[in-house]
């Protein structure tokens, strides 16, 4: 079971509104994205949350978070959360269930594409 499936059993079980509005405040349109407003992890600029988690503190991508909240199942273990269409490390709407070949082939189109927009 993935880390992302394991916190939200969890956490839908204690109190799902609380989650949902957790969730939900932190998040901005941008067009036809939805950007993550919490913080960016370091080095790489994705949108992490934080969780209470077996007496730590876990750290998950919400890109994968809500990937997995809108598949209602963990991620495949061969598979990767990647990002299809905007390539914005932020945006938790664009990103599907991808393998490894597909992700970093998307990623690299997408720099082609974008250009200078490109946060890759």
């Amino acid at each position: 079971m993935s880390i992302e499936y394991d916190i939200l059993v969890r956490q839908c079980k204690r109190n799902k509104e609380r989650l949902i509005r957790r969730l939900g405040a932190r998040l901005r349109r941008d067009g036809e994205c939805m950007l993550w407003t919490g913080a960016p992890s370091k080095p790489n600029g994705y949108g992490k949350a934080n969780f209470w988690q077996d007496g730590k503190i876990t750290q998950v991508y919400v890109h994968r978070l809500f990937l997995t909240l809108r598949l209602c199942r963990p991620i495949a273990p061969d598979m990767e959360a990647g990002h299809y269409k905007c390539f914005n490390r932020l945006c938790v709407v664009h990103v599907e269930e991808q393998t490894r070949a597909e992700n970093l082939g998307l990623r690299y189109r997408g720099n082609q594409k974008t250009n200078n927009d490109c946060p890759f």
